[in-house]
């Protein structure tokens, strides 16, 4: 998820539900899971460009653990 944090940065969050997706108050020690990992990329192309890391590294854990993500 990319939020705007002033000065041309962007708040990149890592959320594992949908909750914490539609509810920021629910992200972090309220989640029922892991804490939503957050980064603070200079622009938007950089946090584009990290959370495609993201999905490539999450992609490849799937790869060779299915049952991963659930």
């Amino acid at each position: 998820m990319f939020e705007p944090a002033g000065d041309g940065r962007t708040n990149l969050t890592f959320c594992y539900s949908e909750e914490a997706v539609e509810n920021p108050d629910y992200r972090g020690e309220q989640s029922p899971k892991l804490s939503e990992p957050e980064a603070v990329a200079l622009t938007q192309a950089l946090a584009e460009t990290i959370a495609d890391a993201a999905q490539t590294y999450l992609d490849t854990i799937r790869e060779y653990d299915p049952d991963a993500d659930s």
